[in-house]
Protein backbone atom coordinates (compact mmCIF):
# COMPACT_ATOMS: atom_id res chain seq x y z
CA UNK A 1 0.00 0.00 0.00
CA UNK A 2 1.44 3.18 -0.87
CA UNK A 3 1.34 6.10 1.63
CA UNK A 4 0.07 10.09 0.48
CA UNK A 5 3.53 10.78 0.18
CA UNK A 6 4.53 8.25 -2.30
CA UNK A 7 1.56 8.60 -4.50
CA UNK A 8 2.62 12.78 -4.73
CA UNK A 9 6.27 11.43 -5.06
CA UNK A 10 5.13 9.42 -8.03
CA UNK A 11 3.12 11.83 -9.48
CA UNK A 12 6.13 13.88 -9.35
CA UNK A 13 8.04 12.30 -11.04
CA UNK A 14 5.57 11.14 -13.81
CA UNK A 15 4.83 14.98 -14.36
CA UNK A 16 8.31 15.39 -14.50
CA UNK A 17 9.40 13.07 -17.09
CA UNK A 18 6.37 14.65 -19.00
CA UNK A 19 7.83 18.04 -18.83
CA UNK A 20 11.62 17.01 -19.68
CA UNK A 21 9.91 14.95 -23.03
CA UNK A 22 8.19 18.24 -23.79
CA UNK A 23 11.31 20.23 -23.38
CA UNK A 24 13.43 17.47 -25.79
CA UNK A 25 11.12 18.05 -28.04
CA UNK A 26 10.76 21.70 -28.27
CA UNK A 27 14.82 21.41 -28.65
CA UNK A 28 14.78 19.60 -31.42
CA UNK A 29 11.54 21.53 -33.39
CA UNK A 30 13.89 24.78 -32.73
CA UNK A 31 17.52 22.90 -33.51
CA UNK A 32 15.84 21.68 -37.01
CA UNK A 33 14.58 25.06 -37.65
CA UNK A 34 17.82 26.86 -36.63
CA UNK A 35 19.74 24.22 -38.92
CA UNK A 36 17.14 25.19 -41.81
CA UNK A 37 17.48 29.27 -41.15
CA UNK A 38 21.02 28.86 -41.88
CA UNK A 39 20.30 27.26 -45.39
CA UNK A 40 17.69 29.91 -45.68
CA UNK A 41 20.40 32.57 -45.02
CA UNK A 42 22.52 31.01 -47.96
CA UNK A 43 19.35 31.21 -49.95
CA UNK A 44 19.03 27.08 -50.48
CA UNK A 45 15.41 27.02 -50.00
CA UNK A 46 15.08 23.31 -51.21
CA UNK A 47 17.69 22.52 -48.29
CA UNK A 48 16.04 24.28 -45.74
CA UNK A 49 12.48 22.91 -46.30
CA UNK A 50 12.64 19.49 -45.07
CA UNK A 51 14.56 20.88 -41.69
CA UNK A 52 11.24 23.34 -40.91
CA UNK A 53 8.81 20.68 -42.09
CA UNK A 54 10.17 18.24 -39.70
CA UNK A 55 10.64 21.07 -36.71
CA UNK A 56 6.65 21.12 -37.39
CA UNK A 57 5.98 17.49 -37.07
CA UNK A 58 7.72 17.63 -33.36
CA UNK A 59 5.81 21.08 -32.41
CA UNK A 60 2.97 21.80 -35.21
CA UNK A 61 2.61 25.24 -33.68
CA UNK A 62 6.17 26.58 -33.59
CA UNK A 63 5.62 30.07 -35.11
CA UNK A 64 9.22 30.49 -36.14
CA UNK A 65 9.23 27.23 -38.27
CA UNK A 66 5.93 28.53 -39.85
CA UNK A 67 7.35 31.73 -40.90
CA UNK A 68 10.76 30.30 -42.24
CA UNK A 69 8.71 27.62 -44.23
CA UNK A 70 6.36 30.64 -45.67
CA UNK A 71 9.72 32.54 -46.39
CA UNK A 72 10.68 29.16 -48.66
CA UNK A 73 7.43 28.89 -49.82
CA UNK A 74 7.76 32.57 -51.10
CA UNK A 75 11.07 32.10 -52.24
CA UNK A 76 9.94 29.24 -54.54
CA UNK A 77 7.24 30.45 -56.13
CA UNK A 78 4.38 28.82 -54.18
CA UNK A 79 2.50 31.96 -52.66
CA UNK A 80 -0.31 30.19 -51.23
CA UNK A 81 1.28 27.97 -48.99
CA UNK A 82 3.24 31.03 -48.13
CA UNK A 83 0.76 32.84 -46.86
CA UNK A 84 -1.12 29.99 -45.13
CA UNK A 85 2.09 29.73 -42.97
CA UNK A 86 2.57 33.26 -42.78
CA UNK A 87 -0.59 33.09 -40.98
CA UNK A 88 -0.03 30.34 -38.91
CA UNK A 89 3.45 32.52 -38.06
CA UNK A 90 1.17 34.59 -36.39
CA UNK A 91 -1.86 33.07 -34.64
CA UNK A 92 0.94 31.15 -32.83
CA UNK A 93 3.81 33.68 -32.28
CA UNK A 94 3.60 33.73 -28.22
CA UNK A 95 5.43 35.71 -25.33
CA UNK A 96 7.82 34.82 -22.82
CA UNK A 97 7.48 36.35 -19.79
CA UNK A 98 4.70 38.75 -20.65
CA UNK A 99 6.72 39.88 -23.77
CA UNK A 100 7.11 39.07 -27.54
CA UNK A 101 10.46 37.50 -28.63
CA UNK A 102 12.05 39.69 -30.82
CA UNK A 103 14.29 38.02 -33.74
CA UNK A 104 16.54 39.87 -36.74
CA UNK A 105 15.29 39.85 -39.65
CA UNK A 106 17.49 37.26 -42.15
CA UNK A 107 18.91 41.21 -44.16
CA UNK A 108 19.70 42.49 -40.04
CA UNK A 109 18.06 45.71 -40.48
CA UNK A 110 15.86 45.05 -37.93
CA UNK A 111 14.65 43.27 -34.87
CA UNK A 112 11.01 42.56 -34.59
CA UNK A 113 8.80 39.69 -33.13
CA UNK A 114 7.65 36.51 -35.74
CA UNK A 115 4.12 37.79 -35.63
CA UNK A 116 5.82 41.56 -37.05
CA UNK A 117 7.57 39.51 -39.63
CA UNK A 118 5.13 37.29 -40.96
CA UNK A 119 2.65 40.44 -41.10
CA UNK A 120 5.23 42.23 -42.90
CA UNK A 121 5.75 39.51 -45.10
CA UNK A 122 2.20 38.73 -45.65
CA UNK A 123 1.83 42.56 -46.68
CA UNK A 124 4.79 42.52 -49.26
CA UNK A 125 2.87 40.26 -51.06
CA UNK A 126 -0.79 41.72 -50.90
Amino acid sequence: MTTPVQKILVAAAVLSLGACAATTSISRSQSLTDTGFGYMKQKDYVSAKPYFEQALEVEPKLAMAHLDLGAVYQHTGNPAQAKEHYRMAIANDVTTNGYPRVYETTDGSASRTVAQIAQANLDGMQ
